[in-house]
């Protein structure tokens, strides 16, 4: 099961609970899986980034840092039960420079 979610339109709490409740508690659970995949596509950079709980913001890689190690505590609860991991297709850097004008090769 994999669950894609484009991080820049997410809190982190929502990510956290696509980790945790979605993969966990419905896709996995309802359809006996073992292994599911949350799959962040990082498009472009935040402005302000995500906010912790605290109040404090972080950027994509420490989001990625903190879902990563939410799925090892989870993985480590049970070597039998459902097994989440974390992965990212980060497609910031090709992301169109708007000031440039485009060209047409021919």
């Amino acid at each position: 099961m994999v669950e894609i979610k484009v991080a820049e339109s997410w809190s982190l709490s929502q990510l956290e609970d696509a980790l945790i409740k979605q993969l966990r508690g419905q896709y996995l659970q309802a359809q006996n899986g073992r292994e599911g995949i949350l799959l962040l596509v990082h498009q472009s950079a935040r402005k302000n980034g995500w906010k912790l709980p605290g109040g404090s913001l972080i950027g994509f890689s420490e989001v990625v840092v903190r879902l990563r190690q939410h799925a090892s505590e989870i993985r480590a609860e049970s070597s039998t039960g459902p097994q989440r991991q974390v992965c990212v297709l980060d497609v910031s850097s090709c992301a169109k420079d708007k000031k440039s004008p485009s060209r047409n090769p021919h």
